[in-house]
């Protein structure tokens, strides 16, 4: 158990690091670290250099990680892996700041004009109205059963279990104790399809076939994708002390962690792909200024919450709206209401 364990650690790592030295191109047209720039620049030596030193710097702290997983392996010190996870997010903040700011001076003044196509329909779902709701009931059909069958489940069961695979986490039959799982999922999932809406409200509309189009309707890809694991992981969750052998859970830990990452890395790969089509509009028309460190959107005189993001997949808030800051205040405050609730 103790060597799944560094396995699937191991394995976070090299998925962060391949994340994080692929998300510098997995943006917009014309963006180099949150910048707007011309072709010319992106494709210069300079430009060149930026993305190959931002990468060494990656895979650098990465290999530092990889030593602390082994480390912890070794030693049993398992918050050796967070740390290096941590180094890992913190090196490539700080390297995309670094690249930022020498991208900058080469940055491109925001389009003066706007231009829109006022009769293109707005994206829609992948998959339909169905795919949404599936999750949702996936979920309730998950509850129903567990409510059905609430006799057999045991008075106290594990939820957790060390890297030797003894249980070292515990519930009790309770309301929440039985249902907390699928009441986070209910969260996550309303989340989820609330940002949904909001990417497709906020999205530039693009005609029919476009660049833009094709690219706005890959966005949704991956919250659908990671509703349908959440929906699969909590399930699982949540049946946990009906489906118990030996007081251990039948699906190994690296199956639990592995699968979901590479569904959703295929998803944001999609999405990658597709974020380098060629748009039919202006690749951006908000202003250099207004992007601090080239990832925090914050423009008083923009009425949008959301715009797209210059750095990385998806769209992303307008901090100077008070609107972004409720939205972000909810989804902090969602989870520490649930284990409250938990607890009582």
């Amino acid at each position: 158990m103790q060597l799944e364990f560094m396995i699937v650690a191991a394995a976070a790592n090299l998925f962060a690091a391949a994340a994080l030295s692929l998300a510098p191109v997995w943006s917009r047209p014309g963006m180099l670290f949150g910048v707007r720039v011309g072709r010319e620049y992106r494709a210069s030596r300079q430009g060149r250099l930026l993305l190959r030193n931002f990468r060494l710097k990656v895979w650098a702290a990465t290999a530092l990680a990889l030593a602390l997983t082994v480390i912890s392996g070794a030693t049993a010190a398992f918050w050796l892996q967070g740390m290096g996870l941590a180094l890992q997010v913190a090196t490539a903040i700080f390297a995309f700041r670094a690249a930022w700011l020498e991208a900058k001076p080469h940055g491109l003044p925001a389009p003066a004009t706007r231009t829109a196509h006022l009769f293109a329909p707005p994206p829609h779902v992948p998959g339909g109205p169905l795919a949404v709701a599936t999750p949702f009931l996936l979920i309730a059909g998950v509850s129903a059963y567990l409510a059905s069958h609430w006799s057999a489940i045991p008075a106290r069961f594990p939820i957790h279990w060390d890297s030797q695979g003894h249980p070292n986490g515990w519930a009790d039959r309770t309301f929440f104790g039985v249902f907390g799982p699928a009441l986070i999922a209910f969260g996550i999932l309303i989340f989820i399809a609330i940002l949904m809406a909001g990417i497709i409200r906020s999205s530039r509309r693009a005609t029919e076939g476009s660049g833009l189009s094709r690219r706005n309707q890959a966005m949704l890809v991956v919250p659908v994708i990671v509703m349908w694991v959440i929906a699969i992981m909590f399930s699982l969750v949540s049946l946990t002390p009906l489906i118990l052998r030996n007081g251990q859970f039948p699906i190994p830990a690296f199956a639990l962690i592995l699968v979901p990452i590479a569904a959703v890395f295929a998803g944001f790969w999609y999405a990658a792909r597709a974020s380098a089509e060629p748009d039919d509009l202006p690749d951006d028309n908000t202003p250099n200024d207004c992007w601090k460190w080239g990832q925090i959107y914050y423009n008083p005189a923009d009425p949008s919450i959301m715009v797209e993001k210059r750095f990385g997949l998806g769209y992303t808030l307008n901090f100077a709206r008070w609107q972004s800051w409720a939205m972000l205040c909810g989804v902090v405050a969602m989870p520490f209401v649930i284990i409250a609730l938990m607890k009582h």
